[in-house]
């Protein structure tokens, strides 16, 4: 049985129990990223917002189920900030009481914007329609020695 919910920009998101009840526990990583997640979720819903006529798969032309996808991995890019970053990476962090994910403490507000306007020079964002988008291959860290 598949579970959706309508989110603040007229769009669904699958919150079925195959996809929320993963049971991993919440650790500081997973909170930094939901934050920063969090921290830019306006620039996705603002590029959805000025492209809405143009809303179609890049991949296979669907207009069915379009999500915002970052061409260079949201993953590479966090990685890329956190290592370049002067900045303390915040460990605690806040809960939104509306979704109850990880948000930024105030005391981090500096790194919030540092994030986003990061986030806003690297992140090249395009259409994909939900299968083409989890369909994507992984991002792969490279260690350096």
């Amino acid at each position: 049985i598949a579970l959706y919910i309508n989110r603040i920009d007229n769009t669904k998101i699958d919150i079925s129990w195959k996809y929320v009840c993963q049971f991993k526990p919440r650790n500081s990583n997973h909170n930094l990223i939901s934050a920063l997640r969090n921290s830019i979720n306006y620039q996705i819903c603002e590029y959805r917002s000025k492209n809405s006529d143009k809303l179609i798969c890049e991949l296979c032309q669907s207009k069915n189920n379009i999500h915002i996808d970052h061409i260079i991995h949201f993953q590479k890019i966090r990685e890329d900030f956190i290592n370049s970053t002067r900045l303390t990476i915040p460990e605690k962090f806040d809960d939104c009481p509306n979704t109850h994910q990880a948000v930024f403490k105030y005391k981090d507000l500096e790194f919030r914007k540092e994030w986003a306007k990061y986030h806003k020079e690297k992140a090249t964002l395009r259409p994909l329609c939900r299968d083409c988008n989890l369909s994507r291959p992984k991002y792969k860290h490279i260690k350096t020695i």
